[in-house]
């Protein structure tokens, strides 16, 4: 049976695009390509967002980061779990890469994009794709148990062939960046493993699921292409996840580490309080008022109550809203309700 993948690499030249998909196993990729002097993006979906066994052939249905890149106007192979979540341990789908490695040489840029389990994916098989550069959001290095004694989740996972094959992202010999949260504990473990060609980028108190965050922070577009051109500029990563300190989850995430001491809260009680006096002279959305109040109630019940009160100025007609602010009434002695 022939490749589709396969053939339209062997006959790709400028300005003709190939598209299709292709099911190896239990792993669903889907290309588009069109010109080999344009970099190439390879792409592994994350967890928790399989693809359906009856949707392989829907043209709406793609796995993750392909029609963000496609439209981009890159090059683009992507793949995804079909059904389950099973890691791309499959002896099919690592004979599979073997073979594209070769072919995707003929590309001048070959890079890897990938989030969590999509991380491990990008940097578990990045040598055998002769990737030269990779973009990994909070990866997992690896389930192998002896290799990190220390992870506490994926249980069921762990239980797959770690024995074999490409079965550590750690050994990845490509460059690039890894970003993740140094204050998450199993997540800063995983990118210590790898190597000191990545560059990190660390994005403190916002917890795993990276690439939310930074698209909540107005951030992942421009370092994606930052990373594409080979042009990310460290301190403005740096002066952009300053806006964390208007972002609810960043509170919400510190509020309940395990490290936070009574000096501590009072530090973030400071740095919530100039959140609120900054919100009362800004148009927020009122889901992000909502959300900052839920995510502080916990440490500071005047200030989330004061800002759920601005939230349902906005939006009277809005029943949680509404029974929040009840609650946080009843919650402060002397409250007149």
């Amino acid at each position: 049976m022939r490749n589709k993948l396969f053939d339209s690499l062997d006959l790709l030249q400028k300005e003709k695009i190939f598209t299709g998909w292709e099911k190896i196993d239990d792993v669903y990729c889907k290309f588009s390509l069109h010109n080999v002097n344009i970099p190439l993006i390879v792409t592994f979906s994350s967890a928790k967002i399989p693809i359906p066994i009856n949707k392989l052939d829907d043209p709406t249905c793609s796995p993750w980061g392909f029609d963000f890149v496609s439209k981009s106007g890159f090059n683009v192979i992507s793949f995804s779990c079909i059904e389950k979540d099973n890691w791309y341990r499959s002896d099919v789908f690592l004979k599979f890469i073997k073979q594209l490695g070769d072919k995707l040489r003929k590309f001048n840029s070959r890079l890897g994009y990938g989030e969590s389990m999509g991380g491990y994916g990008v940097s578990a098989y990045a040598n055998l794709l002769n990737l030269q550069r990779v973009l990994i959001l909070n990866p997992i290095s690896t389930l192998k148990s002896d290799l990190i004694p220390w992870e506490s989740r994926f249980h069921s996972e762990k239980k797959l062939n770690w024995d074999s094959g490409c079965f550590d992202g750690a050994r990845m010999l490509s460059s690039g960046y890894i970003v993740y949260d140094p204050l998450h504990n199993l997540d800063k473990a995983h990118a210590l493993r790898y190597s000191n060609d990545l560059i990190p980028l660390r994005l403190p108190a916002v917890g795993h699921g990276i690439p939310y965050h930074l698209k909540r922070l107005g951030i992942l577009k421009k370092l994606f292409f930052d990373f594409v051109y080979d042009c990310v500029d460290l301190s403005w990563f740096y002066r952009k996840i300053r806006g964390r300190k208007i972002y609810h989850h960043y509170y919400k995430t510190l509020s309940t580490h395990r490290r936070i001491t009574p000096l501590r809260k009072e530090v973030l009680d400071r740095h919530y309080r100039c959140f609120k006096e900054w919100s009362d002279h800004t148009d927020i959305p009122v889901n992000d008022l909502r959300d900052a109040a839920i995510s502080i109630e916990k440490i500071n019940i005047k200030l989330a109550l004061e800002l759920m009160e601005k939230a349902l100025r906005a939006r009277p007609e809005g029943d949680f809203i509404r029974a929040k602010v009840l609650e946080y009434r009843k919650m402060l002695p002397g409250y007149n309700t």
